[in-house]
């Protein structure tokens, strides 16, 4: 029985560092979050491309540090998440400048989402829906362990009550997380972060068949 329970543990713990592990591709291992200083409609915003049509996006944080800007980095695109909504930026603009698009210009920091290049809201299959100022703004990886664990990160935390309902709520969260493993919930993973997905799928099939072996010894089926 106690064996059960440390195999089961085991696939835990292995899934939570292998969807770390899959964040360092291209560069995409950092932790950091920010916020809007700007709501950001569903609407397109600028365009980028000269048609007089708005196609793309330019999104005002209050900053991009941890966040890597893809055209410095040689990449097509990185990803942020804002609330779940994943979104594929393609530049990060720190001056008034890089701000600016035509006639439209938000304060810096921000990213430029261009719908003629790799950028694309909506990614891995997540709702474009409007987003208000001071929305929280994560890397895809701090995203994708928001996503995976199911609570806000302790950085949203900034009293005792936030912290005392982390340590209470702790339980309900860990069984978000397994039943994301169970039902093989990855569609957040896209990139070069799709190759993990096949890592991860195993790892599922062995919480699987941990957890039945675990009803099986106690009898509950």
């Amino acid at each position: 029985m106690g064996n059960l329970f440390k195999i089961f543990g085991g696939f835990t713990f292995l899934f939570v560092l292998m969807t770390i592990f899959s964040m360092t591709q291209e560069g995409q291992a950092a932790f950091a979050n920010t916020t809007l200083s700007a709501s950001l409609a569903v609407e397109p915003n600028v365009d980028v491309d000269g048609n007089s049509a708005l196609e793309s996006y330019l999104i005002a944080v209050n900053d991009s540090t941890g966040f890597l800007d893809p055209a410095s980095a040689g990449i097509n695109f990185d990803t942020a998440v804002i609330d779940s909504e994943l979104i594929r930026y393609t530049a990060i603009g720190t001056t008034s400048g890089g701000c600016t698009v035509g006639v439209v210009s938000v304060s810096p920091p921000c990213f430029l989402v261009n719908t003629n290049a790799a950028g694309l809201r909506g990614a891995g299959g997540t709702d474009i829906k409007p987003h208000s100022n001071a929305a929280v703004v994560y890397t895809e990886s701090t995203g994708v362990l928001k996503e995976v664990v199911g609570f806000a990160m302790v950085s949203d935390c900034s009293n005792i009550v936030c912290g005392a309902q982390t340590v209470i709520m702790a339980p309900i969260w860990l069984l978000k997380s397994v039943a994301k493993m169970l039902t093989w919930n990855y569609a957040y993973l896209d990139g070069a972060s799709e190759y993990f997905k096949l890592i991860l799928y195993a790892l599922s099939a062995g919480l699987v068949v941990s957890l039945f072996a675990l009803l099986m010894s106690n009898r509950i089926l």
